[in-house]
């Protein structure tokens, strides 16, 4: 039975026990300034899981391997995903006792609290926010994405990201759901490109609502200095490298280093070791000489060509990215926090990439 504290409203995070220490960071996090249950799932291929540090807290409960079991053998081993991903599509099964389950990935820094939630109307159980990066790789003719919406039988306008999903346990049925992914797993075996968020996509389509992008505010849209001096209620890094993982000299943007500082923060007040984790792609030698080269030349002559073909880039993803938040205003079930920022924020040039000056 699920034990309730001050609302009915749960956040919930799966992951492999490689993330499990990391996801207590955010737990503690949002369990602290949310002021909301928070569930922890830990799901791996075997019975035998690897010591991992917990976070001693009211509120915070972990459980192990309780989602997966009876699909352990019907899913694909995927080198780029743990099984754990397919466990987020299973959480009404266990959390049916709350009015909403949050569910949120571990890549990600909480902001203010999410208000009224229970009020958000999900007529088939299910909101989340459009996957913005799919739409942008769509817009400019992106090969390998138009070839995966075809694949699904989507559009740009149906697919969504999965690292933050708002479910009515209530309405979502877990023995339907189940089934649903053993003949989604059946039809496409090998092929599935992102697991958990090709399903929901495929199973929902038409049928998902869709939350503004305050909830799943992901990396493509961060550095435009749309959300002004406002942070949204989840800000979602969901590029190579992570936020948790160790970041070479010349490897990771600015974003991810202004946000690796505030998770490391997170870790220490959780009381947690900051170990971080060795990434899973390492960037090309190669790569690194060249933006450690290109930071050197940023402000010379030899910087200028790049300079300026890199702020027209710049420019052309802040206006598409703009135009596709500007679409989604009335389609959206609740509202910005914040107004949209239109007009182009300062930034400067650091010799690999254009940095927004917060205001």
């Amino acid at each position: 039975m699920t034990i309730f504290r001050k609302n009915k409203i749960a956040v919930a995070l799966v992951c492999d026990e490689r993330l499990a220490t990391q996801a207590g960071a955010v737990a503690f996090k949002i369990n602290s300034d949310w002021d909301f249950d928070v569930h922890i799932f830990v799901e791996t291929n075997s019975t035998d899981i690897k010591y991992f540090h917990r976070v001693e807290c009211d509120g915070i409960s972990y459980h192990i391997n309780r989602l997966l079991h009876d699909f352990r053998d019907m899913l694909p081993k995927m080198d780029r995903y743990p099984i754990a991903v397919w466990g987020r599509i299973l959480l009404p099964k266990v959390l049916s006792d709350y009015s909403r389950v949050l569910y949120v990935d571990v890549d990600i820094l909480p902001g203010p609290k999410p208000i009224d939630l229970d009020k958000i109307d999900l007529p088939n159980g299910i909101g989340m926010v459009s996957n913005y990066w799919t739409r942008y790789h769509e817009r400019i003719g992106h090969r390998r994405t138009i070839e995966h919406l075809e694949q699904l039988g989507l559009k740009a306008e149906d697919y969504f990201n999965a690292g933050v999903i708002l479910m009515d346990p209530s309405k979502l049925n877990a023995e339907e759901v189940g089934n649903a992914l053993a003949r989604f797993v059946s039809h496409f075996g090998d092929n599935i490109k992102s697991p958990d968020q090709d399903f929901l996509a495929f199973h929902y389509k038409g049928k998902i609502t869709q939350l503004s992008a305050n909830f799943n505010f992901i990396q493509p849209l961060m550095g435009f200095g749309f959300e002004g001096g406002a942070i949204p209620c989840v800000r979602h890094y969901v590029m190579q490298p992570k936020l948790y993982e160790k970041l070479h000299n010349f490897g990771a943007n600015s974003i991810v280093r202004s946000a690796q500082l505030e998770f490391l923060d997170m870790l220490e007040i959780a009381q947690l070791p900051a170990n971080l984790l060795t990434p899973r792609h390492r960037p090309k030698f190669s790569r690194l000489i060249k933006n450690a080269l290109r930071s050197v030349t940023a402000s010379t002559i030899f910087g200028a060509p790049r300079r300026r073909k890199e702020y027209r880039k710049w420019q052309h993803m802040r206006s598409v990215m703009l135009q596709l938040l500007l679409c989604d205003k009335e389609r959206c079930a609740d509202e910005l926090p914040f107004t949209l920022a239109i007009s182009e924020p300062q930034v400067y040039w650091s010799g690999t990439e254009f940095v927004c000056i917060r205001p």
